[in-house]
């Protein structure tokens, strides 16, 4: 487990409302967080918005793989070694939920009313280009 990750003071903690890892607000905007900053882009100024201080229960997570309790929380082996949420309160941005949409139907996939992922066939150059520009946030008009 990477010390960087852990929490280095139990006052002031936040959980990330997509994967329930959980740092200091200031861990957060210095480095985003671990497992989804790549879509999320909470460094700096979304921390806030991307995280929540009202979670319950903590769990750390040392071997993602063989680890029960990941399977229970459905921690999957792709996340970092950290602490995690068991649960965490709150809701994304719908802006932010929004452009995930975007991004999922850019790549081919549809997302059903109760959240199902369903992937697609195909996927055109002009889906890939609005990727692109969605995930460098771009305006497409």
């Amino acid at each position: 487990m990477s010390v960087e990750s852990l929490p280095r003071d139990l006052r002031g903690l936040r959980a990330c409302l997509v994967c329930s890892l959980i740092k200091s607000a200031g861990q957060f905007e210095d480095d985003g967080c671990d497992n989804c900053e790549g879509f999320l882009m909470m460094k700096n100024d979304k921390v806030h918005e991307c995280t929540s201080a009202n979670f319950d229960g903590m769990i750390a997570v040392c071997d993602q793989i063989d680890s029960w309790i990941c399977k229970w929380q459905k921690i999957s082996a792709n996340k970092c070694k950290g602490i995690y949420a068991i649960s965490v309160s709150g809701s994304l941005p719908k802006s932010l939920i929004e452009r995930c949409h975007q991004v999922m139907n850019a790549l081919g996939m549809n997302v059903s009313e109760s959240g199902e992922v369903q992937k697609r066939k195909e996927v055109s150059a002009s889906s890939r280009l609005l990727k692109k520009n969605i995930l460098m946030g771009v305006s497409n008009e």
